[in-house]
């Protein structure tokens, strides 16, 4: 299995329910997905990011797909880039 986590710092807080609904949009378009979650910080420190998203898939092949997925490419990261200044993903195996 493969746990992907990617954290978002948005340049303006309203733009929080955006990036959640657009990433949220990606959950059931690529089988092997088997958990998926978002969701705002709740703590608003100087070093929090704004946006986390958890998705636990099935191997090294779903992982590629979501990345790969053509909403992905043509929807999702051209928001990301408009209403994010920051990005940081980890990808693990367990």
């Amino acid at each position: 299995m493969i746990i992907h986590t990617i954290s978002f710092k948005v340049k303006d807080q309203q733009d929080r329910e955006k990036v959640v609904e657009i990433v949220g949009s990606m959950k059931d378009l690529v089988s092997g997905i088997e958990s998926f979650y978002i969701g705002c910080d709740i703590l608003g420190t100087s070093i929090s990011y704004d946006v986390c998203c958890v998705a636990i898939m099935k191997d090294r092949d779903t992982l590629r797909a979501y990345l790969q997925h053509p909403h992905h490419e043509n929807d999702v990261k051209p928001v990301l880039a408009q209403c994010c200044s920051a990005l940081a993903m980890v990808d693990f195996e367990i």
